[in-house]
């Protein structure tokens, strides 16, 4: 296996890095390159398993439990990389400097969304707040039409 390669060690190593630190961790070179070849590695370990004899079930059997790891470990590095990224576009909208060596070009577009979002939020809530909303005039229940009234009956004459 070469240097260059990625393996769900290596993965589960920079996950617990990312968990560990508060900061952005930075991503080694062509990490997500490196990540995809590991994905499509596995996938091909577990379908040249597939259809391989009985006794290769096992393989078959590792190949996709190794390919769950590598989706659960892919989902908490992102999450955790979101949250801090959310936390750098709250920074970045407060007129605060964060760091962003460690951001990748695809975080970097994240970010400036997110930081978007954020400050066009903001914006209606303290415009909303500063400026209170006109009150909507009340419209005034038009009057019901009252019924027309039936001409009084004569009462028959007594006798």
């Amino acid at each position: 296996m070469s240097p260059d390669e990625l393996t769900l060690r290596n993965l589960r190593v920079q996950v617990l890095a990312e968990r560990r630190d508060g900061r952005l961790v930075k991503l080694p070179a062509h990490f997500h390159d490196r990540l995809a070849r590991l994905e499509q590695g596995l996938e091909q370990a577990r379908d040249t398993a597939r259809s391989a004899a009985r006794e290769e079930q096992q393989r078959f059997q590792r190949a996709n439990s190794d390919i769950s790891k590598l989706s659960d470990l892919k989902l908490e590095l992102h999450k955790h990389r979101e949250r801090k990224l959310t936390r750098l576009a709250r920074e970045k909208v407060n007129g605060q400097q964060p760091s962003l060596e460690a951001v990748t070009e695809q975080e970097r577009e994240f970010l400036e969304s997110v930081a978007s979002v954020i400050g066009q939020h903001r914006q209606k809530l303290l415009v909303r707040r500063a400026a209170p909303e006109p009150a909507a005039p009340v419209a005034k229940p038009e009057p019901k039409a009252k019924p027309a009234t039936k001409p009084a009956v004569p009462e028959p004459a007594a006798a």
